[in-house]
């Protein structure tokens, strides 16, 4: 379906309908400590499985297993189309969005920002564990130069989890981008596009450091530069950093690096905590 068509569908009608993201998932909040962060925030999700998903460019990705889906995750503001079979995952902040309605038809219509950003993960122990970056894209290209998705729900599907998922990407969306304005005001009398500096916590099983890097920096001259400045050694096999979720992602090369600027520029957050072992 192209992108004329997707117009003609109509929306749903929200109302004054509240997003209540109680009724869709279940809470186990009860410690501010990082496990049970990360364990909580897996918990903040909300799931359609998916019968198919129309492209743009007139391809169609079938899904009767169901093998994939479509999660809104509230805590990282990210939208996700993931596979249950390969266990890959396709993450697309919301930032990236430009509409979404949900037509009578029941199906998901997203449109994106031209060239749309989105990362790559696989989830090596099982959905909603450790993920890790993919150095490939999943989708075999079929992403490229889409600008709107038509997602397709199973059949089981309700229509009030519909109507949740519709209205939270739009609550969501809507509070990260005033959230990202007033970041953007801070940083703007400090900060150049030029001159991004990335500040490091360097994380020894007996020692901690901290240092302040151009973003630019390729991630072989970081451990080098590590290495130099504190006299530590360091196995490249072993090296992680801390994302935003609380999430420990392992760090192997300049791909995995790039995932890290990636986020750092996205939420306006300058700061990684590296751990080596």
């Amino acid at each position: 379906m192209n992108g004329e068509e997707t117009d003609s569908h109509s929306s749903s009608d929200f109302g004054d309908l509240e997003f209540n993201s109680e009724v869709s998932y279940e809470s186990t909040r009860s410690s501010s400590s990082d496990t049970s962060q990360s364990h909580f925030w897996h918990q903040q999700f909300l799931k359609i499985d998916l019968k198919k998903i129309n492209l743009t460019n007139g391809k169609q990705i079938f899904s009767d297993i169901p093998k994939l889906s479509l999660i809104l995750r509230f805590i990282t503001n990210e939208l996700c189309i993931t596979s249950n079979v390969t266990l890959n995952e396709i993450v697309i902040p919301l930032n990236q969005l430009k509409k979404i309605k949900i037509s009578q038809e029941r199906e998901i219509i997203i449109d994106f920002k031209k060239n749309f950003e989105r990362i790559n993960y696989n989830y090596p122990q099982g959905l909603l564990n450790l993920r890790i970056h993919l150095p490939f894209d999943p989708a075999r290209g079929d992403l490229n130069d889409v600008t709107s998705l038509l997602f397709v729900p199973a059949d089981w599907v309700d229509n009030n989890t519909l109507i949740f998922f519709g209205e939270g990407v739009k609550k969501l969306w809507l509070t990260q981008v005033n959230e990202n304005n007033l970041k953007n005001l801070d940083n703007s009398s400090n900060k150049t596009s030029d001159n991004e500096e990335l500040q490091i916590t360097c994380n020894f099983l007996s020692k901690k450091f901290i240092m302040n890097v151009e973003i630019e920096t390729k991630f072989k001259d970081i451990l080098a530069r590590i290495h130099e400045r504190y006299k530590v050694d360091i196995n490249p096999n072993r090296v992680a950093y801390k994302n935003l979720s609380n999430d420990m992602i392992t760090l192997i090369d300049e791909e995995d690096w790039n995932a890290v600027k990636w986020e750092a520029r996205r939420s306006q957050v300058y700061h990684i905590s590296m751990f080596f072992s």
